[in-house]
């Protein structure tokens, strides 16, 4: 049984009461939302300036974050650690739920291999590596619009691959390496 479980009717009671409180004469007046924008101070109203700023350049020129992304893998992050910037990234971009910022993470995504790529010398190399980038993009198709999406594409193409008989779908791979080298 959850003993700190509060009721929705029992918030709203110590609501009014309180409000109750501030309009008492000798008590000074506090805005009703401190999250309204009105109430900040020149100081605070420039750094969310300054934030907003900066939050826009990140979403918007993915090269920064491309950057960071092929600089991580020296950092030797744990996991969560990992999983915390994953969440960050994903936060920033909004989990891509509106197209303008499913349009600027598929960017970052994309320069975020180009800049992969282009410290890589040979292709086995790149298809050994671990990246940032492949998380975050792993962590993007799971959403149900994006595997819905993956569905209709591969769907088909899977039902035509299951349909031919002639197709050898072998999985081991000493066999595959043999045939291979035939």
């Amino acid at each position: 049984m959850l003993k700190n479980k509060i009721e929705w009717d029992e918030i709203n009671s110590h609501r009014g009461q309180i409000a109750q409180r501030l309009q008492q004469p000798g008590i000074p007046q506090t805005p009703a939302d401190p999250l309204d924008l009105k109430a900040l101070n020149k100081g605070a109203r420039r750094r969310l300036e300054l934030y907003e700023g900066m939050f826009y350049i990140l979403q918007t020129q993915g090269e920064y974050l491309a950057r960071y992304f092929a600089r991580m893998k020296d950092l030797q992050l744990s996991e969560p650690e990992i999983k915390k910037f994953e969440g960050l990234v994903m936060t920033l971009f909004s989990y891509a739920q509106k197209r303008r910022e499913e349009y600027f993470l598929l960017r970052l995504l994309a320069r975020a291999v180009g800049e992969e790529m282009q410290a890589i010398k040979q292709l086995p190399e790149f298809a050994k590596g671990t990246y940032i980038w492949s998380r975050v993009l792993t962590c993007y198709i799971r959403g149900t619009k994006e595997r819905k999406f993956l569905r209709d594409i591969f769907a088909p193409v899977i039902r035509q691959m299951m349909g031919d008989h002639r197709l050898d779908l072998e999985c081991d791979p000493a066999v595959v390496r043999s045939i291979m080298l035939r």
